[in-house]
């Protein structure tokens, strides 16, 4: 199947690779920037310009010391100006709400707040009503001091569907009876973008792979619950109605699902762990099973490798219809190094022909609590960023 492939997308792509040059590098000059991304100068000038404009950037002609202009003509230098915008990003994906507003790089939070527990005893969509109306007085008093902000992105504990605005999650049932984009909207004037926190994750992780523009990569992520995202040439795809890659349903042999039996508890159940290493920190709960794991003791060897082949013959399943360059393990076992990855890895390529197992790489994830977010906010700026319309009018998700 072939997409057709317009002049609107090759200008979308242009103004991304100039946009992210001038961040990677930034002061930089209009003729390096047309080295660095292999456009032609008259494409480079265009999108400068309009980045320019759109208040993204600024050219700066080069002085002396002394305040006059260098002999001979000397390009002028681009600035990146991250602080020129700002992005909100919520994260939603746990129980306690917190709220984020960040730069054009994505590095700088200028605020940040987290709902603690005595907000949540009050009823779920009380709180996120209280939540969003906090933010939003905040920004207000904060003020534009011409910064616009150029929309909200949202991080949620499992798929969104936009065309009936739902949310379908365990972790916060609660999500699953609000229409999240229309409360939203009460108090936002902004595009909004919501998706799946392992999607958003995946979509700032794979930002660290090589190539990763030209690679499929599953990621797959075991813990409390069980699920995984799909990054094809760059882009995480969520599947017709934003279910791709809700492993976790996937029947398996006993009849069961992938989640009932590899979940983080149910595996921790069937070690048998005295009462007070399950009442435990996590910190001293994964000490102790990583203790354990060295000095291998029996059950738990048992019991990890029963989980790694129902794990293995879930991945490899995927693994005949996707195809993948490369797969990215997170979550709870990691606490078991890269001993369980490589054993993960040696179960699924038994299970595989040789053609689809032929360079593929296991990887553990290196992604940080706050990967989720990062996500959202790349996600917003990457739509601000192909819009030529104005902050406050753009539409997305």
């Amino acid at each position: 199947m072939r997409s057709r492939i317009d002049v609107t997308m090759v200008k979308a792509h242009n103004r991304r690779l100039v946009f992210d040059d001038i961040v990677a590098n930034a002061p930089t000059t209009r003729a390096q920037i047309a080295a660095n991304t292999s456009l032609s100068a008259g494409t480079v000038a265009t999108i400068v310009e309009e980045l320019c404009r759109r208040g993204v950037a600024r050219e700066v002609k080069e002085e002396r010391q002394d305040g006059t202009s260098p002999v001979g003509r000397r390009p002028n230098r681009v600035e990146f100006l991250p602080k020129s915008r700002r992005i909100i990003c919520i994260d939603l994906a746990t129980r306690h709400p917190a709220y984020y507003v960040k730069d054009l790089d994505l590095k700088s939070e200028e605020i940040r707040q987290r709902m603690e527990d005595g907000n949540v005893a009050r009823p779920y969509d009380e709180m996120l009503r209280a939540l969003f109306g906090h933010i939003a007085a905040r920004i207000d008093k904060a003020g534009g001091h011409g910064r616009p902000i150029i929309g909200v992105g949202v991080s949620v504990p499992g798929p969104y569907r936009l065309s009936e605005d739902r949310i379908s999650c365990k972790l916060v049932p609660e999500l699953n009876t609000i229409q999240l984009r229309a409360l939203l909207k009460e108090f936002f004037n902004f595009p909004i973008y919501i998706d799946h926190d392992v999607k958003l994750a995946l979509g700032a992780e794979i930002q660290s792979i090589p190539s990763h523009e030209h690679k499929t990569v599953l990621s797959v992520f075991l813990g409390e619950g069980v699920g995984s995202a799909i990054s094809i040439n760059g882009v995480v795809f969520g599947g017709a109605h934003e279910f791709a890659g809700e492993i976790g349903q996937m029947r398996i042999r006993d009849g069961g699902t992938l989640e009932e039996r590899v979940a983080w508890s149910f595996f921790l159940s069937r070690l048998r762990l005295p009462a007070g290493i399950l009442d435990s920190s996590d910190e001293e709960l994964f000490g102790h099973l990583s203790s354990e794991y060295q000095r291998n003791e029996p059950n738990l060897l048992s019991v990890l490798d029963e989980t790694i082949q129902t794990i293995a013959h879930a991945i490899a399943n995927i693994i005949c219809v996707l195809n993948p360059h490369v797969i990215i393990v997170s979550g709870h076992y990691s606490v078991f190094g890269d001993r369980f990855l490589d054993d993960l890895q040696t179960a699924t390529e038994e299970l595989v022909i040789d053609d689809l197992k032929r360079d593929l790489q296991f990887i553990r994830s290196t992604s940080k609590e706050n990967d989720a977010i990062m996500g959202a906010a790349s996600a917003v700026r990457e739509l601000w960023l192909q819009s030529s319309k104005s902050p406050r009018k753009e539409g997305t998700q």
